[in-house]
């Protein structure tokens, strides 16, 4: 199967990260669901657009690949003690959508292409989509080969520094990292 028979051009991975931006002289601020080289789903934004072009900043945290290190290494790591990187990008919205939740809230995502995307910035999102894959999916093993074994601390630790909620229950963190392994490429 090549690149072609997928609906994306890129791989995309979770990345919750503060989006900045200026607006009509008002500095306004937007939350990065996912990233990929092409682009990114944003939460929380007012609504844009689409051929409306806007400058912004956001954080991307620059992760270990976790298969490389031992147990007692990785319960060293802290994720607020990993490299992150600074990425100001000129983005242009290409799809909106509106989802109600509990209590019919509703969240507005949209869908934004990156306009400026130069060669270094495309290396660091790209660098930051491989090694989250590779992270999620050596967690994702983790977490099959220890149902019912009861050891769930490195599963825990490795969730907590992906940026998984760290009281989640196991059950609820495997469909949570299962929906984001899917999410990377398919769907």
């Amino acid at each position: 199967m090549t690149l072609k028979d997928y609906k994306r051009q890129h791989l995309r991975a979770p990345l919750v990260s503060p989006f900045v931006y200026s607006r009509a002289g008002r500095v306004l601020k937007g939350l990065v669901e996912n990233i990929s080289e092409g682009g990114m789903l944003l939460k929380h934004m007012p609504p844009l657009h689409l051929d409306e072009e806007i400058w912004g900043v956001f954080e991307i945290v620059q992760y270990p690949v976790f298969s490389h290190y031992k147990f007692d290494e990785l319960n060293l790591m802290d994720r607020k003690s990993f490299n992150s990187q600074i990425i100001r990008v000129q983005i242009r919205p290409v799809r909106k959508v509106e989802l109600k939740g509990e209590g019919n809230i509703v969240s507005r995502y949209i869908g934004v292409v990156f306009l400026d995307h130069h060669n270094e910035k495309k290396i660091v999102v790209s660098d930051y989509v491989k090694t989250f894959t590779k992270n999620i999916i050596f967690l994702l093993k983790k977490i099959e080969s220890n149902i019912g074994n009861g050891e769930m601390s490195e599963i825990r630790l490795l969730a907590e520094l992906l940026g998984y909620p760290k009281e989640i229950k196991i059950s609820n963190l495997r469909q949570k990292v299962l929906h984001d392994y899917q999410n990377l490429q398919w769907a």
